[in-house]
């Protein structure tokens, strides 16, 4: 979030509101850490199970898991992205009104 919005909400906007807010971009932030989290715990069992069997099950899926991995680190930026904005959106609008 641009610190200037977050700053003219400070000036313009009950304490609580602003503490609300910043709760909200917080825990979108710690959301997307989840997600890029569980895509390097996939992608990290993806290579392990590459590297330590050699059964072709087991290379099928160490491959899915990897594959899966990118799938979930990818669907974490857009909805980060997603999310991020439709926050400023409502804290812009929030703003506009006063």
């Amino acid at each position: 979030m641009k610190k200037d919005l977050l700053n003219l909400a400070l000036q313009k906007l009950p304490t609580t509101d602003v503490l609300a807010m910043q709760r909200t971009v917080l825990g979108n932030t710690r959301t997307f850490l989840a997600i890029i989290r569980t895509a390097m715990t996939l992608l990290a069992v993806g290579v392990g199970l590459l590297q330590l069997l050699t059964h072709a099950f087991f290379h099928f899926l160490a491959v899915a898991l990897m594959g899966l991995s990118v799938v979930v680190f990818v669907f974490g930026i857009i909805d980060y992205v997603y999310f991020h904005r439709k926050i400023r959106t409502i804290i812009q609008f929030e703003l506009d009104k006063l």
